[in-house]
């Protein structure tokens, strides 16, 4: 009998430490979240200064850092729209699904000293990621006589027999002898008053019952909860099978389950990956628009495992020089499933199959080849293509428009077709180009060819139509397949700009080379009899324009090196950089991850010996970054922020609120210019820009702070106002003698852009904030203005060079 009692306690033991090994799994570093970054602070639901945890596919959380209060807890996601995430000016990001509730309180904090009873003021501290793959926010309450208490709140998805919750786990620190700290809660979903557990104290104060059209009964609780003095407070909310809140800003999925449930499992693993960061769904970035990729490739299963392969080995394409990193940890059912949720986004075009890489080259009929011109001799051409520029007195809104056999305006010989705003010298507006000449291969060859445009364009060769671009648009790109013989092939290709952006651009991919480029002098001919007298040379020969007279730079100044200072994969959009100590470049990046990179090496000049490595992420729109003995601060777009790495592994665990002394919108312009330092007055220094409409206007009212520098100290993170009237500050930097110079851009109030030189108390001419207040203000003139277009639409950081 004694035997078999050992042997069943024995069982109970391993019984229990099977169990709490289970339980703790969940809670291991490696948890499965469904977004990447799965922490991140943005705009959400029209609210400035929110932190959002993306904690299960069916239970995201959001707070509002200004009140340090939860904001709701809901089953779906986060509809990443903004010009951060998809180029889209006005929105911002918005909660989708039900909620399984939304918080009532908004101040929730009660402080009782010695049976007195006061509101502190809440003040965000940041947050941190844990070691055991959670993460909470820090706050301090602020009492009346200045203590501050801190509180640490762990919010996670739990699951108890299938039945979803959230737990809220509050560490208190720094509590004086003689006080509770309590906070009014509410939440909803419940089955019962059973479905609430806490190891603090729980006091409800109301209740009511939800009912749902399908006759689903569920409760509404508010009460209050006092947090242990030591040691964890754990709240926990089960709730019952679905959220039955409806959100607002997603009325038309109300009656869904869950957001998550009408998303694709591809759609749910790319928001963990690093897919946004270079794609989006409608837009090319850095990569091709998902819809991009399932017009050409026909929704089958040799391209579901082509492209799946492609994701796991990464590599260039057909797309341009931008190439996808590996993802040799991917599972290959969970690539073929990104895949197949790209595909299933086809439009119903044309499914080119991948251009030029796609077909043997043995397999393509006779009749589908474009021979060369016979008549054409190497003794009768020289190299170049010949360009007539037509300067027009109205759009002509398409290429059909123009006369091309009147008297050209200017006339000159390139050495490729590819030229963008400056390139194009005086002309901005109303203009039209004839390119003719030849197209020269030396062997027989399959081609994508890529013409990009903005306005129309179309091109020809051998009197073939090959590519129709007409029309109004901005510089997007089309494709088309063909075969050539070796030879001169008759190139003609016509286009016109309207007004706005300029730029034309001839690529192509040559069979067996993935790789986009754009088409190199030694393929572009003329005959020497067709050049006309006087033509000037672009990009080379013997012309007579010189770079700053409308002809754009060609080459550094010899007195430099330019070496290349980023691995070939890395192509980020930079949004501030500076140095650590050790020699690592920091690059924060103005994309949906908010992300800061540093990279090894980068003195090296070889970009195989630079690596790239992913260090910060989820910050909001980070426009700055500046390192003062040796610690990292970010200008996130509400927020200075000091990234801390705690455990010396060189990522950042802890992102430590440092400055947050101004008012913000949720508009989608009010970005935070910057970062330096001036170690003069041991400060940091930055510049908001104001709020606009979608299209460029000013929007009305604006926030008081914006269109302001800032003056941040980095003793106590105090903020100063120094000077006003900014648009959109785009750059601050030090000039000489410790200087501060700020960009400013083009707009209402602003004919062009301008460099200004700061001045304690300074007007900078823009009368959309507080106009009342700056009216009779005197106008502190730039140092210099740019001319729009001729030298840059949005300068950015003035620098010093220290020669000449």
């Amino acid at each position: 009998m004694r035997t078999r009692t050992i042997f069943l306690l024995l069982i109970a033991a391993l019984l229990g430490t099977w169990f709490i090994a289970s339980r703790s799994s969940k809670s291991s570093a490696v948890i499965d979240r469904p977004n990447d970054p799965w922490v991140f602070r943005s705009v959400l639901d029209k609210q400035p200064r929110m932190i959002t945890f993306a904690l299960n596919d069916h239970l995201w959380a959001a707070y509002s850092t200004d009140s340090c209060s939860l904001y709701k807890v809901w089953s779906g996601g986060v509809d990443f729209t903004g010009a951060v995430y998809n180029m889209r000016h006005g929105p911002q990001p918005v909660t989708m699904g039900n909620a399984w509730f939304e918080n009532q309180h908004r101040q929730p904090w009660v402080v009782t000293v010695n049976g007195q009873v006061e509101t502190p003021q809440a003040d965000y501290k940041g947050h941190r990621y844990l070691a055991d793959g959670h993460a909470e926010i820090m706050y301090d309450l602020v009492l009346h006589n200045g203590q501050r208490i801190r509180i640490n709140e762990r919010p996670e998805y739990i699951e108890r027999d299938r039945q979803p919750g959230f737990e809220r786990t509050f560490t208190v620190e720094n509590i004086p002898a003689g006080t509770t700290v309590s906070l009014q809660a509410n939440t909803a979903g419940v089955a019962d008053p059973g479905s609430i557990q806490t190891n603090g104290i729980w006091q409800p104060t109301a209740s009511a019952t939800m009912q749902t059209d399908d006759n689903l009964h569920a409760l509404t609780m508010d009460g209050n909860l006092t947090l242990r003095s030591e040691g964890e407070t754990k709240f926990t909310t089960m709730f019952v099978a679905k959220a039955l809140i409806p959100n607002p800003f997603d009325a038309d999925r109300a009656a869904e389950e869950s957001a998550s449930a009408i998303v694709s499992p591809g759609e749910r693993l790319m928001a963990k990956s690093d897919c946004r960061t270079c794609h989006n769904a409608e837009v090319k970035t850095v990569g091709p628009a998902y819809v991009d990729i399932a017009e050409r490739y026909k929704n089958i299963p040799a391209n579901l495992e082509k492209l799946a392969k492609k994701i796991m080995a990464g590599g260039a394409g057909v797309w341009g020089v931008a190439a996808m990193s590996a993802h040799p940890d991917l599972q290959p059912e969970d690539a073929r499933a990104m895949v197949s949720y790209v595909l299933s986004l086809d439009k119903g075009s044309d499914d080119g199959e991948g251009g030029a890489q796609s077909k043997d080259m043995a397999s393509i009929p006779e009749d589908m080849w474009l021979k060369a011109e016979n008549s054409v001799a190497d003794n009768e051409v020289v190299p170049g293509i010949l360009i007539s520029l037509f300067q027009l007195t109205a759009n002509p809104m398409s290429v059909e428009k123009v006369n091309y056999t009147a008297k050209p305006t200017f006339s000159a010989i390139a050495d490729k077709l590819e030229a963008a705003d400056a390139d194009f010298g005086p002309f901005k507006d109303n203009f039209a180009l004839e390119v003719k000449g030849y197209l020269y291969l030396d062997k027989d060859d399959n081609v994508l060819l890529q013409l990009g445009s903005d306005d129309g364009a179309k091109l020809y060769l051998d009197d073939h139509l090959l590519i129709d671009h007409d029309g109004l648009h901005g510089m997007e790109p089309k494709e088309a397949e063909v075969a050539l013989r070796a030879g001169y092939h008759a190139l003609r290709m016509v286009y016109f700009n309207g007004g706005g952006g300029r730029g034309i651009a001839l690529k192509w991919a040559r069979f067996g080379s993935p790789d986009m480029k754009t088409i190199p002098a030694i393929n572009f001919f003329h005959r020497t009899k067709d050049a006309p007298a006087g033509a000037a040379s672009l990009g080379g020969g013997n012309g007579a324009t010189a770079p700053g007279d409308g002809t754009a730079l060609t080459e550094v100044h010899p007195a430099y090196d330019l070496t290349q200072a980023r691995p070939e994969s890395f192509l980020p959009k930079v949004a501030g950089m500076d140095f650590l100590p050790d020699g690592r470049l920091l690059v924060s990046t103005w994309d949906a991850s908010g992300a800061l990179y540093a990279l090894e090496n980068v003195g090296s000049g070889d970009p195989a010996k630079i690596k790239s490595t992913r260090i910060a992420a989820g910050l909001a729109e980070p426009l700055g970054v500046k390192v003062v003995d040796g610690k990292i601060y970010v200008l996130q777009k509400q927020e200075l922020t000091e990234l801390v790495d705690n455990n010396n592994d060189g990522l950042i665990d802890e992102y430590r609120c440092f400055a947050k002394g101004w008012k913000a919108s949720a508009n989608f312009h009010e970005f935070a210019f910057g970062l330096v330092y001036n170690k003069d007055d041991d400060s940091f220094y930055a510049a908001l820009a104001t709020a606009i409409l979608p299209g460029g206007a000013s929007a009305r009212p604006q926030i008081p702070d914006r269109g302001k520098v800032l003056k941040i100290s980095r003793k106590d993170g105090s903020v100063t106002f120094v000077a006003r009237g900014l648009r959109t500050p785009d750059g601050i930097g030090i000039g000489p003698d410790g200087q501060i110079f700020i960009a400013d851009n083009q707009g209402d109030w602003l004919p062009s852009s301008k460099i200004l030189h700061l001045k304690p108390g300074a007007f900078y001419n823009s009368f959309s904030v507080d106009s009342a207040a700056v009216a009779n203000m005197p106008i502190q003139q730039p140092v210099v203005w740019l001319p729009q277009d001729d030298i840059g639409n949005s300068p950015t950081q003035p620098a010093v060079l220290n020669d000449g």
